[in-house]
C-alpha cells in the first residue's frame, strides 16, 4: 500500500521495483542466496510492485489522457541523452560539491557546461561508465566495503532515472531537492563505504569537515527563509485595499531565493488567503494577479510607466530576476478585459477599456506602491 500511495505522490517511485530487483540479485549473490529465494523474493515484492504500476499508467491514461502523470508525457518521456547526462553530472556536483550553495556565475557555469561542451561531456560520461564496468568486473577481487560502494554507487543515477528528463533546478539555494533525497542515500553510502577503509581519525576528520560547511550552508538558508517571512509579512501588514471592488496587482514576489513567497497555481489565490488567514484583511472585491517575480532581494521591485490611457509597461528594477505566473515562467496571455505581452525584463498590459475605478497596485520591497489610474 505504501508504493501504491508513493506512485501518486512522486514519479521517483517508478524505479522502485528495478532498485529492488538489482540488490537482490546482487545481495543474494553476495550471501550465498539460492536462486529459488531470490526468484520467491522477487514473485512477493517485485511482481506486485510491477501490477501496481501498470494500474498506474493506466489510471493516468484514463482520467487525464497522458500514461505518466505530474509533467505528462512530453516531459516525463522526453529521452534527450543530452539532458539525461547533463542533469545527471549537475546532481553529483550538487552532491559532491556543494554546489547549489556557490556563487550564481559558477552554478550558471556548471548547469551550462552540457550545453556548452557536449563534447566533454560525452567524454566524461563515457569515463565514469567504463570506469564502473571495469570495477564490476574484477568486484570478486574487491573487498566487502568496495562492493557496497559498487552497488550503492550504481543505483545512484538508477534512483534519478525518473526525475533525469525534468527541469534541474539550479538557480535558488532552495527549490526542488525532493528529486534527489532517494539518490542522495545512495551516494552517502557509496561515500562512506569508501571512507571505512581509512583509519578513525581521517573518516572523523571528513565528517566534522563536511558537517561543517553543511551547518554553514543551512544556516544561510535558514537566514533566507526568515527574511522571506518578512517579506510576506510585511507585504501583508501593508496591504490597503481590501474593500475595493477591482484590484490588479501589477506583480509581487513569487518566491525568494526559491522559497515560496506568495507563489499561486491559481493567481492571486495566495494573497488573497494570506491577508483572510495570516492577516484578517478580507477581501470582498476582485483581486487579479497579473504577474509574479523571482526576488533575490528584499529591496527588490519593479518601475512602472503609463504609456497611454489604457497601457502601461512594467520592467524589473533590478538584474537577475524574471518574470513567473502560476508557478512558471511568465508568457503571453489574454483575459477578459486586457492583454500582457512579456518583453525581456518586463511587459506590457493593455486594457480595453478606460476604468477609473481600477485599483493597480505592485510590490517595491516590503511595501505596496499604488499607480495612478489616470495622469495628473
Amino acid at each position: 500500500m505504501a508504493f501504491l500511495i508513493a506512485l501518486f505522490s512522486l514519479e521517483l517511485a517508478l524505479i522502485y521495483p528495478v532498485i529492488l530487483g538489482l540488490s537482490v540479485w546482487w545481495w543474494g549473490r553476495e550471501e550465498g542466496w539460492s536462486r529459488l529465494d531470490i526468484r520467491l523474493l522477487w514473485m512477493k515484492i517485485g511482481i506486485p510492485q510491477a501490477v501496481f504500476i501498470l494500474v498506474y499508467f493506466l489510471l493516468n491514461k484514463w482520467r487525464m489522457g497522458v500514461w505518466v502523470g505530474h509533467y505528462g508525457d512530453d516531459v516525463h518521456l522526453r529521452f534527450s541523452l543530452l539532458d539525461l547526462a547533463g542533469n545527471g553530472l549537475n546532481y553529483l556536483v550538487k552532491y559532491l560539491a556543494f554546489s547549489r550553495d556557490w556563487a550564481h556565475e559558477a552554478k550558471a557555469m556548471v548547469a551550462g557546461f552540457p550545453a556548452s561542451q557536449p563534447g566533454w561531456l560525452a567524454t566524461v560520461l563515457a569515463i565514469l561508465i567504463l570506469g564502473y564496468v571495469v570495477l564490476w568486473l574484477r568486484h570478486k577481487r574487491l573487498n566487502r566495503l568496495s562492493r557496497t560502494a559498487l552497488w550503492a554507487g550504481g543505483l545512484f543515477p538508477l534512483a534519478l532515472a525518473p526525475v533525469l528528463s525534468l527541469y534541474f533546478a539550479w538557480i535558488g539555494y532552495v527549490e526542488n531537492d525532493r528529486y534527489g533525497y532517494l539518490a542522495l542515500a545512495f551516494f552517502l553510502l557509496a561515500i562512506q563505504s569508501l571512507l571505512l577503509h581509512a583509519s578513525r581519525w581521517v573518516i572523523l576528520g571528513v565528517w566534522i569537515l563536511l558537517l561543517a560547511i553543511q551547518f554553514n550552508l543551512t544556516r544561510a538558508n535558514i537566514n533566507r527563509w526568515e527574511e522571506a517571512q518578512r517579506l510576506y509579512e510585511a507585504l501583508l501588514a501593508d496591504w490597503r485595499w481590501s474593500d475595493a471592488e477591482d484590484v490588479f496587482v501589477r506583480a509581487y514576489p513569487d518566491n525568494y531565493h526559491g522559497i515560496s513567497v506568495f507563489r499561486s497555481f491559481v493567481p492571486g489565490e495566495t494573497l488573497r488567503d494570506g491577508l483572510r488567514w495570516s492577516a484578517g484583511k478580507e477581501v470582498r472585491g476582485t483581486l487579479r494577479e497579473v504577474s509574479a517575480f523571482q526576488a533575490g532581494r528584499i529591496s527588490d521591485g519593479l518601475t512602472v510607466v503609463r504609456e497611454d490611457s489604457v497601457t502601461w509597461k512594467v520592467d524589473l528594477r533590478q538584474w537577475g530576476t524574471w518574470f513567473l505566473r502560476k508557478g512558471l515562467g511568465a508568457s503571453d496571455y489574454a483575459e477578459n478585459g486586457y492583454r500582457v505581452t512579456y518583453h525581456e525584463g518586463g511587459y506590457r498590459i493593455r486594457f480595453d477599456t478606460v476604468d477609473t475605478s481600477r485599483v493597480l497596485v505592485y510590490s517595491d520591497g516590503g511595501r505596496w506602491i499604488q499607480v495612478p489610474v489616470q495622469s495628473n
